[in-house]
């Protein structure tokens, strides 16, 4: 029996001490009342359409950051640059301050956009198919005991850019997103500079990479209000044009210079050179595709794509115009300059085989004559040592000579383009 009657007793008390202390939080907490008449308190006489300064000759200040998600995409053709980022905008408001220890320790609120006055950011540099930020009826605001408003419009933001495409595929681009709050002027609305940070899950861009980023809060001469200005500086990933351009186009102009080296007799010069130059234009054809549709300014990439399609048409006519030198007629001579020419350069183009029969034919010929003196044995070498230039000499020697400026035509336009794209 008296166990039973201490055992209601803990019971009773401990039921007494969880009720005290529910009872406690419930007083010392945020109750639901007690937010309603905060709010209420708030809201009342509140007026969305007028600044929120008691004084209304002070400007609001506003703080701008810009948390960078990732660059959705840069489209050179229509000059557009768009990113999904996520704008923080920070204002205090005079009529939402209250003190939270008269309030159930009530140190913040989270309200409707449309409940109270905002700013109503623009891009000053949009592109057409989105204007402002949005700012729709689903958005909250959250309101600190202080006046302080912090508001987080999320999205897709797509800037008009000047894309300047000379260096490609090795051009730097800037772009900017330029805000400024529609219809006050300067003297009203004070933008202050703020960060422009990445998100710590920045994802970056598959054909661009992120050099540098700047800001800026500027009031331009043109115009009375504040413009901030958060400018990205973006590098082009060049990896994908030169494998699938660049190199592809080189092996061809390689392959097209081996036509000097085919004999002519073979048949196969002028259908193998034709071939290498069809291949080029529908290679071409396929890389206008991928490459910049801009005339101005035009990209000097470009300009190389032609110089290496211009050398293998210069390559074609050679060919053509020395296979028919090769087959003129044997018994019409060179010119006595064009022989010369030729000599000179066979003298450097002579095998050790033609050089040994030269000797011997020479050593026969001093043998048998050497009874009739020094002079004759002087002719006849001078004779032996001039050959008879025929049409298919020069014809070899028009292969030579095509091979070296040819080779030194294709190395100066690859060094001179690359240094010269580089060199930005």
């Amino acid at each position: 029996m008296l166990g039973s009657t201490m055992h209601r007793m803990i019971c009773t008390l401990t039921t007494c001490l969880i009720l005290a202390t529910f009872s406690t939080s419930t007083i010392d907490g945020q109750t639901w009342n007690g937010t309603r008449d905060l709010l209420g308190r708030l809201m009342d006489g509140y007026d969305r359409r007028i600044r929120p300064v008691r004084n209304q000759s002070h400007s609001v200040h506003i703080r701008v950051n810009f948390e960078l998600y990732t660059f959705k995409e840069i489209d050179e053709i229509s000059g557009t640059f768009s990113v999904a980022g996520n704008l923080e905008l920070i204002w205090r408001d005079e009529n939402l301050s209250w003190d939270p220890s008269k309030h159930e320790g009530v140190y913040s609120l989270v309200v409707p956009l449309t409940e109270i006055w905002y700013p109503a950011l623009l891009l000053a540099n949009p592109d057409a198919s989105d204007v402002t930020i949005q700012d729709d009826d689903r958005m909250d605001v959250r309101i600190v005991f202080d006046g302080s408003v912090y508001l987080y419009p999320t999205g897709i933001i797509a800037s008009f850019c000047d894309i300047r495409l000379l260096y490609y595929p090795f051009d730097k681009q800037t772009c900017g997103l330029i805000f400024y709050v529609r219809g006050f002027s300067s003297d009203e609305i004070v933008l202050e500079d703020g960060e422009s940070y990445l998100s710590s899950n920045y994802s970056g861009n598959g054909a661009w990479n992120l050099i540098n980023k700047t800001k800026s809060v500027d009031v331009l001469s043109n115009a009375s209000t504040y413009f901030a200005t958060f400018t990205y500086e973006i590098e082009r990933k060049w990896l994908f044009a030169m494998v699938n351009m660049l190199f592809p186009l080189v092996f061809l102009s390689v392959l097209n210079l081996l036509v000097f080296v085919l004999p002519p007799d073979s048949g196969e010069r002028v259908s193998f050179t034709v071939t290498i130059l069809l291949a080029i234009a529908v290679f071409l054809t396929l890389v206008g595709d991928s490459l910049p549709k801009v005339s101005e300014p035009f990209p000097v990439f470009c300009y190389y794509l032609l110089a290496m399609l211009s050398l293998s048409t210069a390559m074609t006519i050679v060919t053509i115009v020395n296979l028919r030198i090769f087959h003129k007629d044997p018994s019409k001579k060179p010119p006595a300059l064009t022989a010369c020419l030729v000599n000179v350069l066979m003298c450097y183009s002579c095998t050790p085989k033609r050089k040994k029969e030269i000797y011997r034919t020479t050593l026969s010929q001093t043998n048998e004559t050497q009874m009739n003196g020094s002079t004759h044995q002087s002719i006849q070498s001078d004779h032996v040592a001039r050959k008879t230039v025929t049409w298919k000499d020069v014809s070899h020697a028009v292969d030579i000579m095509s091979i070296l400026i040819f080779v030194l035509a294709c190395l100066f336009l690859n060094v001179y383009f690359l240094l010269f794209l580089q060199a930005q």
